[in-house]
C-alpha cells in the first residue's frame, strides 16, 4: 500500500492514472448505457406485445360477443316445447331451419350454427356438415345441464374423440318459461376465420400468434407447427399463472412449439377458455441492439487501446527530455483522436454545468436530435431551457438528480429550436468538466415507440369500418356519461339506431355494397351531432348515439335530422356506379334518476322495436315530449 502511496504521489505518474481512470470512466459510462438499451429494447417489445395481445383480444371477443348476441336473439324465437322428442316435426325442422340461416349472417365470426334439445340430439343445423356438429365435444352441454348459472360457454371443437381439430365451439343455454334445462344453442368458429384475425397482427419474421385452451393444446396458430404437444402445468409460467388466477400478463421463455426465445404477452378471454398469445423473438427485437453492441465493443476497444497509449507515450516521453515537444504534439493529438471518437459514438451527449444549467458541450448526435447548429456548442454556453417543452420538467430532473447522484432512463418531452416536439428516455451522471462540476447526460429518442403505443390505443378503441366508437369503448364512455349526468343532474338521452331492411341489401347487392352503407351512414351522422356527442356501432346495423345535457324534445328534434339526412344520402359504393340509399329507425330513451345503463339502453331498444312495428323509418320517444327538460335528474350532492 505504501508503495502505492509514494508511485501515486511522483508526478510522472498522474497523467496515466488520470488516463487510466477517464478510459474506465468512460467504458463504465457505455456499459450501462448499453446495459440500459438493452433492457429499453425488452421494455418496448414487452409493452407492444402487451399492445398487440390486448388488440388481438378485443377483436375476438368483438367475434365472439356478435355471436352471443346472434343466439341470445335466436332463443325467443324458438318453439322448445316441439323440439323435446326424438325428432320434430316436418314443419318445426322447417321453421328452425330457416331461422338458423337467417341467424347465421349476423355472426359473421360463425360458420355453423346448430340446435340440441334437452337429451342432447341434434334437431337442426346449418349448412351441410351435420356430422361435424354431432361430433362436437359435450362437456360443455353436460356442464350447461347440469349447473344452471352457466349460461354461456367456449371450448375447443373436436371432431373426433382425441383427436383436436381447428376451431371453436360456442354454446349458450337454453330453458323453457319454468327455468328448466331445455338444450343448446350452438356455434362453430373454423380456424380459418381466428386466423384472419391474426394476419393483421404483426410481430415480425420470427414472432408468433396463438390462440389455447386451458391445457394449453393449439386451437390456431401463426406460423403453423404440425406438432400439437399440451404443456406440462409444473413446468410453464403460463400454467402457472392461470392456475394462480391470473387473466394476463407476459413473460419471456423459449417456446414449447419451436424453441424460439420469445417475449411473450397473454390473455384469457372473459367468459371463455381460451388463452391469446402474442410473441416477439428474441433475435428480432434486440436486431438492432446487437448493432449497437458492435459498435459499443469497438468504442470500448478503441478507448482502452487509446487511454493505454496515451499513458504509455507520456511515460516513455517523460523520460527522454529532449522530446518534450514530441511528446506535447503526440498528446494533443490523442486528444483531438479520444475527443473525435467520444464525437462519433453511437448516442447523443451533453454536458451542462452544474451550477448555471448552461449547455458546455454536446456532440454530433445531440445537435441533430435538438436542431442545434454545431458551431454554436463550441465557445457559445446555450440556455438548456429552450429545449424543454414543460420548464418544470428540467427543474424536477435536476431535483432527482441532486437527490439519487445518478438517473437512468428519465421519460421526458423535447422540443427542437424549430418547434417540433420529440420523446427521449434520459440518463444523467455527475462528472467534472473544465475543473467545473457538471452532468453527463445520454439521451435516446422514443418518439416512435409513443406514435406506435396512441396508433394502437386507438385501434382498441375503433370500430375498423365506420371509424365510430366499438362496441366496448362506446359502453365505456356511456358509463361515464351517466355518472356524469347524475352528478350534474343535467339531462341525458341515448338514441338506438339500425338500418332499415339491412339483410335484404346486403343479399340484392353484396357485402360490399352493405359496408358501404355501414360507412356512409357513419359519416352522416358524425356531420350533423355535436362534438360533445358520442356515436358508438354496437355490431351488425346497430349503432347508438349518447346526447349529454339534452331534454327529450330537442333530442327527438336531431334523431328526426337524423332520420331525414340518412334517408335523402346517395352513399357511394367502390367500384359502382349506383349509389346506395338507406333508411333508418330510431328509438329515444332519457336516462332516469337511478336507472342504470343497461336499463336505458333497454328501453331505447324497446323504443327502437316500436319504430319498427310501426313501419321503419321513423323515431320513437319512450319519453313524452312536453314535460321540461330540467325533471330529469337531480344533482348529487
Amino acid at each position: 500500500m505504501s508503495a502505492l502511496v509514494r508511485w501515486l504521489a511522483l508526478r510522472s505518474n498522474r497523467v496515466p492514472l488520470l488516463a487510466l481512470l477517464l478510459t474506465l470512466l468512460l467504458s463504465l459510462f457505455l456499459t450501462i448505457q448499453l446495459v440500459d438499451a438493452r433492457r429499453q429494447q425488452e421494455s418496448r417489445a414487452r409493452q407492444e406485445v402487451q399492445n398487440l395481445a390486448a388488440l388481438l383480444e378485443a377483436r375476438l371477443l368483438a367475434g365472439i360477443r356478435e355471436i352471443d348476441v346472434t343466439l341470445r336473439s335466436l332463443e325467443p324465437n324458438l318453439p322448445l316445447a316441439a323440439i323435446q322428442g326424438d325428432a320434430p316435426s316436418a314443419s318445426v325442422a322447417h321453421q328452425l331451419g330457416q331461422l338458423l340461416e337467417q341467424a347465421l349472417p349476423l355472426a359473421s365470426f360463425a360458420d355453423h350454427l346448430g340446435l340440441m334439445n334437452a337429451r342432447g340430439l341434434l334437431v337442426s343445423h346449418t349448412g351441410n356438415h351435420g356430422e361435424l356438429l354431432e361430433s362436437l365435444s359435450r362437456e360443455y352441454f353436460v356442464r350447461m345441464r347440469d349447473d344452471p348459472g352457466v349460461r354461456f360457454i367456449g371450448t375447443r371443437l373436436l371432431t373426433t374423440p382425441g383427436t383436436l381439430s381447428s376451431g371453436i365451439v360456442l354454446a349458450r343455454r337454453l330453458e323453457d318459461k319454468n327455468g328448466r334445462f331445455a338444450g343448446v344453442l350452438v356455434a362453430t368458429v373454423n380456424q380459418n376465420a381466428i386466423l384472419k384475425l391474426f394476419a393483421s397482427i404483426s410481430v415480425g419474421k420470427h414472432g408468433a400468434v396463438a390462440m389455447r385452451d386451458e391445457t394449453m393444446a393449439t386451437i390456431a396458430r401463426v406460423p403453423y407447427f404440425e406438432e400439437n404437444r399440451p404443456v406440462v402445468a409444473s413446468r410453464h409460467p403460463l400454467v402457472k399463472a392461470i392456475m394462480r388466477g391470473e387473466t394476463g400478463g407476459s413473460y419471456s421463455a423459449y417456446s414449447i412449439v419451436d424453441d424460439e426465445s420469445r417475449m411473450h404477452a397473454w390473455r384469457l378471454l372473459p367468459g371463455t377458455r381460451y388463452v391469446v398469445l402474442v410473441g416477439m423473438a428474441e433475435r428480432d427485437y434486440l436486431q438492432a441492439w446487437y448493432r449497437v453492441l458492435y459498435a459499443y465493443y469497438a468504442a470500448m476497444s478503441a478507448l482502452v487501446l487509446l487511454g493505454g497509449s496515451v499513458a504509455w507515450h507520456y511515460r516513455s516521453e517523460r523520460r527522454d527530455g529532449k522530446a518534450l515537444q514530441a511528446r506535447k504534439n503526440v498528446l494533443e493529438e490523442s486528444e483531438a483522436r479520444f475527443r473525435n471518437m467520444v464525437e462519433s459514438l453511437p448516442f447523443p451527449l451533453t454536458i451542462t454545468a452544474l451550477h448555471d444549467r448552461t449547455l458546455l458541450y454536446a456532440n454530433a448526435r445531440a445537435c441533430r436530435l435538438f436542431g442545434m447548429d454545431p458551431d454554436l456548442r463550441n465557445g457559445t454556453r446555450l440556455d438548456p431551457t429552450q429545449f424543454y417543452v414543460d420548464p418544470g420538467d428540467r427543474v424536477r430532473f435536476f431535483q432527482q438528480l441532486a437527490y439519487h447522484e445518478q438517473l437512468d432512463s428519465a421519460e421526458l418531452q423535447f422540443q427542437r429550436r424549430n418547434g417540433t416536439r420529440f420523446w427521449a428516455l434520459v440518463s444523467a451522471v455527475h462528472l467534472t468538466f473544465d475543473h467545473q462540476p457538471a452532468v453527463l447526460c445520454g439521451f435516446h429518442d422514443i418518439s416512435s415507440r409513443k406514435l406506435l403505443e396512441d396508433t394502437l390505443r386507438r385501434q382498441a378503441q375503433t370500430d375498423a369500418l365506420t371509424g365510430l366508437a366499438n362496441r366496448a369503448y362506446a359502453l365505456e364512455r356511456a358509463t361515464e356519461f351517466c355518472q356524469e349526468a347524475r352528478r350534474t343532474g343535467t339531462p341525458l338521452a341515448a338514441l338506438m339506431l339500425d338500418i332499415d331492411h339491412f339483410k335484404k341489401v346486403n343479399d340484392s347487392r353484396g357485402h360490399a355494397c352493405g359496408d358501404a352503407a355501414l360507412h356512409g351512414l357513419a359519416v352522416v351522422l358524425e356531420h350533423h351531432v355535436r362534438r360533445t356527442d358520442l356515436l358508438g356501432r354496437l355490431g351488425g346495423e346497430e349503432f347508438v348515439a349518447f346526447l349529454p345535457d339534452t331534454p327529450p324534445l330537442q333530442a327527438f328534434q336531431l334523431a328526426e335530422r337524423l332520420r331525414v339526412q340518412v334517408a335523402s344520402a346517395a352513399m357511394p359504393v367502390p367500384g359502382e356506379h349506383e349509389p346506395v340509399r338507406i333508411t333508418i329507425s330510431i328509438g329515444l330513451a332519457m336516462l332516469h334518476e337511478g336507472e342504470s345503463l343497461d336499463a336505458l339502453l333497454a328501453r331505447a331498444d324497446e323504443a327502437l322495436y316500436q319504430a319498427k312495428h310501426q313501419g321503419r323509418n321513423r323515431v320513437v320517444s319512450a319519453e313524452p315530449l312536453d314535460e321540461p327538460p330540467a325533471a330529469a335528474l337531480t344533482p348529487e350532492t
